[in-house]
Order: structure tokens, then sequence, then C-alpha cells
């Protein structure tokens, strides 16, 4: 019997949306950027082949398989959160003002997507990201940025230039 929580279609259905979403994505990306110029075909042409490319390499597909839905959810809760705003009387234009011009919203919103990117790719290719004691130049790499100490420098780094600006905003206003 079907039903509407049946997940096996999508499962099926899974490697021609992650194509399909590659597509699009693409030949947006390619289409704004103009790379190589206003040639509609030329953008859909690369877009297809990069699609394709994706489609071929079975890793790469299940890690968006993985990472959308993620995403996704994330940004219709960051909806609901606009909606919610708007709802308590924040005016629309303010609201996307700030969206628009204010780094204070989008590096929270990027952090989460990277870090949604990180879990995915540890879903598919395990603990990639997990600090060992063998040697080689990757583990080296893993113990250095994964110390403590350079985790803590880095946090009061953006800390402090997240500081710096609001005073500095904060001086243009006044």
């Amino acid at each position: 019997m079907a039903n509407l929580l049946d997940l096996n279609l999508i499962g099926f259905l899974a490697p021609a949306l992650v194509f399909i979403f590659f597509w699009v994505v693409t030949y947006a990306i390619l289409s704004k950027v103009k790379i190589f110029g206003d040639n509609k075909g030329v953008n859909l042409t690369i877009a297809f082949t990069v699609a394709l490319l994706v489609l071929i390499n079975v890793k790469i597909t299940r890690v968006i398989t993985a990472f959308i839905p993620w995403v996704f959810g994330f940004f219709i809760l960051l909806l609901f959160i606009y909606v919610l705003f708007m709802f308590f009387g924040v005016d629309e234009k303010f609201l996307s003002g700030l969206i628009k011009n204010e780094t204070t919203i989008w590096v929270p919103v990027l952090s989460i997507i990277v870090i949604m990117f990180l879990v995915a790719l540890t879903v598919v290719f395990g603990p990639f990201l997990q600090v060992t004691d063998q040697p080689g130049f990757w583990e080296t790499v893993k113990r250095t940025v994964f110390h403590p100490r350079v985790l803590g420098a880095i946090f009061i780094i953006i800390v402090a230039s997240s500081l710096i600006r609001v005073f500095e905003i904060g001086k243009i206003v006044k």
C-alpha cells in the first residue's frame, strides 16, 4: 500500500534529483558570473557536463543526498524565523536590508552550512577529520589545525574582528 511517508521512491529518484540540482545550480552560477560570456548554450552544455560528472561519481551523489535535506530544512527554519520577526512587527525592508548587508547574519549561517557539509562528508567517508597519532602530512596538518590552542586563537581572532567591525560602524554612525 502506498502512503505519503514511503521514502523508497525518494531513494530511487535521488540520482535524478542530484543531477537536476547540480545542473540548475551550475547553470545559475555560470549565468551570473559570466565566465564564458552570455551564451546560454555554452553555459547549459557546461552545466550539463558538470552534472553528469557528479552523477557518475557515486560518493559525491551520496554526500549531496546526505547534505541537501539538512540545508533545505535549515533554510525553512530561517524562513520561519524571518516570518516570525515580521509577525512581531519588524519592517520587511529592514529585515531584507539586514540580510543583504550585515555580515553578522551571514557568518553564522555559512558556518552552520559548512558544519552540515562536514557532517555529510563524515557520514559518507567516515571520520576523516579524526586526529590520530599516525605519521604523515595530513595527520600532522589535522593535529596542528585541531589543536585546542590553535582553535582558541582562531576563535579569539574571529571575536576580535567582529568587535572591531562593530565599533567601527558605531563610530561611523555617531
